[in-house]
């Protein structure tokens, strides 16, 4: 299997997309996820819940001291991705304008409004654990 280089990154809540790379991460924040997924507690108070797990999608949440932030949606399948996008957008705001994606893998999440409760600095590292989340559950699937 070719190793995944990046996916499309979509936020639902406000229709913007951008390209996530897996060289973006490095080994201590890959343990800092596998920590999360394992239930072992972060300091800032971040948790992550995965909700579904199957060969075409992960479905997780992400929390800052037991308070859902975010709700992520990653399609790994080609023969899922239509039907998988079709929740994603019903999950989005009226006004929002999405781009269907492009090709798979692709990672869509929909913010909660209890992210205006957090410090500037835990709503820019965000984006990193999404994603990170993301590339874990890639490489595990991946793996022999």
């Amino acid at each position: 299997m070719t190793p995944i280089a990046a996916m499309e990154f979509i936020t639902i809540t406000t229709g913007a997309t951008s390209i996530a790379r897996c060289d973006d991460l490095d080994e201590e924040t890959m343990i800092i996820v596998r920590d999360l997924l394992d239930g072992i507690s972060h300091p800032d108070g971040w948790g992550v819940d995965i909700t579904a797990s199957h060969p075409t999608s992960h479905t997780w949440t992400i929390s800052v001291l037991g308070d859902e932030i975010v709700f992520c949606m990653l399609c790994v399948d080609e023969r899922a991705s239509e039907q998988f996008w079709e929740i994603a957008e019903s999950l989005a705001p009226r006004q929002t304008v999405l781009h269907r994606p492009r090709g798979v893998p692709w990672l869509a999440v929909s913010i909660a409004s209890g992210i205006l409760r957090l410090t500037r600095e835990m709503q820019m590292a965000l984006p990193w654990l999404e994603t990170a989340v993301a590339w874990v559950l890639l490489e595990d699937q991946s793996a022999p």
